[in-house]
């Protein structure tokens, strides 16, 4: 037993050296941290960039889907209802808004104006940097009882950089190009 024993001081001895005392390794050192936040602060940086590019195109996107959306649905209501549906474009304000022009309330019915008591369908109200241009068509567009447009055209949404334009053709249906 004392052999073992020397031995294993011996051994112990020769792994430490006096005057030092064994440190723990549990933690980080304060280099180490830095060196993890700065390849955390590289990567985020690049997240961002990507972020700032991809929201416009995302922007836009969803303001053409909705556009489409917005004429598939007058193009229902107006065969549910059997009825004329108006939809009116205003590139001023970026914003469309369709109604029932049945001539409810004291209306006068098939005159492209929302008077009376005539019901509004939809409104759309495009998100800021998103600009409506003037559809071919005119500012004004109306479905009839059976889902027919008067007209057939273009629907151009835009930023500063891109675009994107909603076809109507005179079959009612409409496609995002």
């Amino acid at each position: 037993y004392y052999l073992c024993t020397n031995e294993l001081k011996v051994l112990f001895t020769i792994a430490v050296p006096r005057g030092r005392t064994m440190m723990k390794n549990s933690g980080f050192t304060f280099i180490e941290l830095m060196i993890v936040m700065a390849i955390i602060g590289i990567l985020s940086s690049f997240t961002i960039i990507n972020y700032f590019g991809w929201l416009p195109k995302y922007k836009l996107s969803s303001a053409v889907r909705s556009m489409q959306c917005t004429l598939q649905l007058v193009r229902v209501a107006a065969i549910n209802k059997n009825s004329t549906v108006t939809v009116v474009f205003n590139p001023h304000t970026n914003s469309c808004f369709a109604f029932l022009d049945n001539g409810d309330g004291g209306g006068t019915a098939d005159d492209a104006l929302q008077n009376g008591t005539e019901r509004l369908v939809r409104r759309i109200d495009l998100p800021a940097g998103i600009n409506l241009i003037n559809p071919t068509f005119g500012s004004t567009l109306q479905f009839n009882n059976r889902g027919m447009p008067n007209a057939g055209g273009d629907v151009v949404v835009e930023t500063k950089t891109i675009s994107k334009t909603v076809r109507l053709f005179l079959s009612g249906k409409s496609l995002i190009i």
